[in-house]
């Protein structure tokens, strides 16, 4: 077997693995084929996310081929968390799937700036998508020893596209 052939089937299982590793295994679909998106067929925006005792609140845009800022607020009864715990080396993470073309960005939440020991409740992260469409976000964060997941969708706009289930967004102004 050549060396490009070994390197090709390595890559394909390490895939596999890192796929069942981190749960996304029904969101690549199998090795050389496209992502399963049928069970994703939400086109609304889903902002808020209740998972065990806590509420997500997402704010920011997706926005097509500029850099994004995706803010998610954690709230446990309520109360902003702010003892949340770091995340595979950070303070979450945040995998985006495309729902109508194989799209998957895993994004880091940036370091918390101020006193470390706080974390939260907001989380921050920085990401691009590459074609406007619907996403789905599975954020992963961590608090009282276990890991949560919170489920978000959210449609790309355009630059000068207000997002209107975005009631702070009013598009892209000249200046």
């Amino acid at each position: 077997m050549s060396t490009p052939a070994k390197l090709g089937g390595f890559a394909a299982i390490l895939a596999v693995v890192l796929a069942v590793s981190f749960g996304i295994g029904r969101a690549v679909g199998p090795v050389g084929g496209t992502a399963d998106t049928s069970h994703h067929t939400s086109t609304k925006d889903r902002r808020t996310a209740e998972v065990d005792d806590y509420t997500v609140t997402l704010r920011g845009d997706l926005t097509v081929a500029r850099a994004s800022e995706l803010t998610f607020e954690v709230q446990r009864d309520g109360r902003p968390v702010t003892d949340l715990v770091p995340y595979i080396d950070s303070d979450g993470r945040l995998v985006i799937v495309g729902t109508g073309e194989p799209t998957f960005i895993p994004v880091h939440a940036e370091r918390s700036r101020g006193n470390p020991a706080e974390v939260g409740p907001d989380l921050v992260f920085h990401t691009t998508v590459p074609s406007a469409g619907t996403y789905r976000l599975q954020l992963d964060f961590q608090h009282d020893g276990a890991t949560h997941h919170a489920e978000f969708v959210l449609r790309s706009t355009t630059d000068a596209t207000p997002n209107p289930t975005n009631p702070t967004d009013h598009g892209t102004h000249g200046g």
